[in-house]
């Protein structure tokens, strides 16, 4: 790619991003939802000002780790630990019923068996970016339901990378019988779901010396530039075990937020986000093909009807989880709607299928329309309810603590 055709494509994908953000903001709407139907404007299939480029895509993929990272950053993880049974309980029923829904869906679509059970396997994952920014714009993403949402948000990716493992394998051999990869496929998921967990008991071992000797640096931008590189690495590391990078990086956020320095890492951090993560949003809209949307066009119409089945399934599996959720004075519908969303991860699994023959290009469209009208409902539900409802941020539950306000917590 040749420099001024990534600089004109930069240019693009950030005045598109801030433009559209306010213009929702102007009617009212969470501003993510801009960015999304501005990708989906300029993007190769509109206006065609933003075609797809290698470079963009990796670009946007640093804009979801360090969305992730920032997120990790505002966590507290003590609150995510009390709050767990509850994610989890949400996460399990989110994962059962959008794929049984969505693989009796395709089934009757006329996909085969083990299409319809990639396809139900997609709609398993909740997009923690467009959750939890939507959450955020509106000032929810510390609230109970919003650390819910989270927690079993991060559980859905875990579990969802797991089933992709399954079914490459799976794929695999069924080309390629007697190849053995079932040991590499339970390896990398044992790595999976020990990651976090010991990601967070070494990590917070060495954080602390690692804080102490960058306070000591006099170059400017130290804390922040190290705190970026500690959430690549963590984001390196996964990748390459086979599990999510932004796994990686929420646990990165997770650890140094329990240190002293927490605070100056995420104001520091907030004006390269604002860059970088906008990226992430824009390039998911511009997947869109908006000339699928024209409903008068005869060709169109069964795709934009399996498209708005698949949605329907997929949205109303994934609200009905939020109903699982036990306990007193939780907004359910919030968790619901929070737990809709679709993104990074069914792109994943809709570009293994379309390689592996699984999926055509028309399946491949409904996945892609199914990401768009569910992370475009999402935003707008939410306003919608909690505009009807009190907001009960973390706080004013006296026996959960506001993330960054335990300053004896901190290291």
């Amino acid at each position: 790619m040749a420099l001024e055709t990534f600089l004109l494509d930069l240019i693009i994908i950030l005045v598109v991003a801030k433009a559209f953000g306010q213009l929702m903001q102007r009617l009212g709407q969470p501003f993510v939802l801009g960015e999304l139907l501005g990708g989906a404007l300029v993007g190769m299939h509109g206006l065609g000002w933003l075609p797809e480029h290698e470079f963009i895509h990796l670009l946007a993929q640093v804009g979801l780790i360090l969305l992730l990272f920032e997120i990790g950053l505002e966590t507290n993880l003590d609150t995510l630990i009390k709050l767990g049974p509850k994610s989890i309980m949400v996460a399990i029923v989110g994962i059962v019923l959008p794929l049984a829904g969505g693989y009796l869906f395709c089934t009757s679509m006329g996909l085969a068996p083990m299409s319809a059970l990639l396809v139900g396997c997609a709609f398993t994952a909740t997009s923690i970016g467009i959750s939890v920014r939507a959450l955020a714009e509106l000032g929810e993403n510390k609230s109970t339901e919003g650390q819910i949402v989270l927690g079993a948000a991060l559980f859905d990716d875990v579990v969802g990378l797991l089933i992709l493992s399954v079914i490459t394998a799976l794929v695999e051999q069924s080309r390629n019988p007697g190849a053995g990869g079932e040991h590499s496929i339970l390896f990398v998921s044992i790595l999976t779901l020990l990651f976090p967990v010991l990601a967070v008991l070494i990590g917070s071992w060495l954080v602390k010396p690692l804080i102490r000797m960058v306070d000591k640096m006099t170059v400017r931008g130290a804390m922040v530039v190290v705190s970026v590189v500690m959430a690549l690495v963590f984001a390196f590391i996964a990748e390459k075990i086979g599990t999510s990078p932004i796994i990686g990086a929420f646990t990165a956020g997770l650890i140094l937020a329990r240190t002293h320095r927490a605070d100056v890492i995420e104001t520091q951090l907030k004006p390269i986000a604002d860059i970088v993560t906008p990226i992430f949003f824009v390039s998911i809209g511009a997947s869109l093909n908006i000339q699928l949307l024209n409903p008068f066009n005869p060709a169109n119409q069964e795709i934009l009807l399996i498209a708005l089945g698949a949605s329907v399934v997929a949205f109303g599996t994934k609200f009905l989880s939020g109903f699982a959720c036990i306990g007193e004075g939780i907004r359910r519908s919030v968790i619901g709607v929070s737990m809709a969303p679709r993104g990074e991860v069914v792109l994943i699994f809709a570009n293994l299928g379309l390689a592996q023959g699984l999926i055509n290009q028309e399946w491949f469209a409904v996945l892609i329309i199914m990401i768009f009208i569910t992370a475009m409902a999402t935003p707008a539900l939410l306003k919608l309810i909690l505009s009807k409802n009190t907001v009960h941020p973390i706080g004013s539950y006296s026996e959960i603590p506001l993330a960054g306000y335990e300053s004896e917590e901190r290291m």
